[in-house]
């Protein structure tokens, strides 16, 4: 015969299986009386199907899950109705986080009035000596400007005559 361990921690062994219940949950097994449950009471649920029984365990876990579940569920009711009472629909809501990101994009952002433009008709020679006339200019700062990763745009276009900016 095979010998039944509680789970309990009560150590009792036996084995006489009708006397011990497995949980359905933890699948632990246990005997009758650790289970408070009379010997009929486990032959009940072990005959019905869709009857189980789970441990003390088990049920207290199983209440701080449902429990879990309620405040989510509450949290999620509060935050729509927040939503709602904001008063901002998806697409407001859409277009201000992008203007956002806009702004933190921007916030680098130096606009330098005066800076004599380059005589030559070629566009990346241009763009050269301007990018190295701005970089100098930052780095005669005392802030100590990384200039590595300096983008120069020119406000206009090029007039090819006049070697001067149209607005």
């Amino acid at each position: 015969m095979v010998s039944i361990k509680c789970s309990c921690g009560c150590n009792t062994t036996s084995s006489e299986t009708h006397k011990f219940i497995d949980c359905c949950v933890c699948k632990k097994i246990y005997l009758h009386s650790c289970a408070e449950l009379s010997i009929t009471e486990i032959r009940t649920i072990k005959s019905k199907k869709g009857v189980s029984w789970s441990c003390r365990n088990c049920n207290i876990l199983s209440s701080d899950i449902n429990d879990l579940k309620a405040a989510i569920l509450s949290l999620r009711n509060d935050l729509a109705a927040r939503e709602k009472s904001a008063g901002i629909d998806d697409k407001a809501f859409e277009e201000l986080l992008a203007e956002l990101g806009d702004r933190n994009n921007r916030k680098q952002n130096i606009i330098m009035f005066g800076v004599p433009e380059s005589d030559t008709h070629d566009a990346n020679t241009r763009r050269s000596q301007e990018l190295e006339t701005v970089q100098a200019v930052l780095k005669a700062l005392p802030s100590g400007m990384n200039t590595d990763h300096i983008e120069v745009h020119r406000i206009g276009r090029f007039v090819r005559d006049s070697g001067a900016r149209s607005k």
